[in-house]
C-alpha cells in the first residue's frame, strides 16, 4: 500500500460560518435567484425529473430548498456538489417533514464570486473540469448503476 500526501487549502474547506442572516440586496439577489434557478432546473431534470428547487438570495449568500424523498438526500447533495457547482462553499441541511419527504436546504456562500459574471465563470470552469465525471454519473444513473454511496 502506498501513501500519497494531499495538499489541503484551508480556504477551500467547508466552514460552518456561512452568514445566513445578512440583509437582502434585491439588485444582486433577484438576478442571482433567476440564474441559479434556471441552472438547477436544467441540471436536476437530467437525473431527478420530479425535483424542483426554490432559490432565495440575500447579499452574498443563497439558500436552495427542495422537498425530496428521504432515501435520495445523499444522492441529490452528491449530484449537486459534483455536477451543479453552485458556489465554492455549500452547507447542506435537512429536516424530516414526514415519512415520505425531507426538506433539503443548501446554504451557498457566494462571497468569492460577488457578481453574476463571476458566478457564471466559476460554474462553467468547475463543470468543465468535471465534464467526464458528470457524464459518467448521469449515464450510471440512467442505467441504474450505483454512482454515489448511499451512506
Amino acid at each position: 500500500m502506498s501513501f500519497t500526501p494531499a495538499l489541503i487549502d484551508p480556504e477551500q474547506l467547508p466552514r460552518r460560518d456561512i452568514q445566513t442572516d445578512e440583509p437582502r440586496n434585491p439588485a444582486w439577489a433577484e438576478p442571482m435567484e433567476y440564474e441559479m434557478s434556471r441552472l438547477l432546473d436544467r441540471k436536476l431534470v437530467q437525473i431527478f425529473p420530479d425535483l424542483s428547487a426554490t432559490v432565495r438570495c440575500r447579499s452574498t449568500t443563497c439558500r436552495v430548498e427542495m422537498v425530496i424523498p428521504p432515501d435520495s438526500s445523499t444522492k441529490v447533495v452528491g449530484f449537486l456538489t459534483l455536477a451543479v457547482p453552485l458556489g465554492q462553499r455549500m452547507r447542506p441541511s435537512s429536516d424530516r417533514r414526514d415519512a415520505a419527504t425531507v426538506d433539503l436546504a443548501l446554504e451557498v456562500d457566494l462571497a468569492k464570486t460577488p457578481t453574476l459574471d463571476d458566478w457564471r465563470r466559476y460554474g462553467a470552469d468547475a463543470r468543465g473540469s468535471r465534464q467526464a465525471q458528470i457524464e459518467a454519473l448521469i449515464k450510471a444513473e440512467k442505467e441504474g448503476t450505483p454512482w454515489f454511496p448511499d451512506r
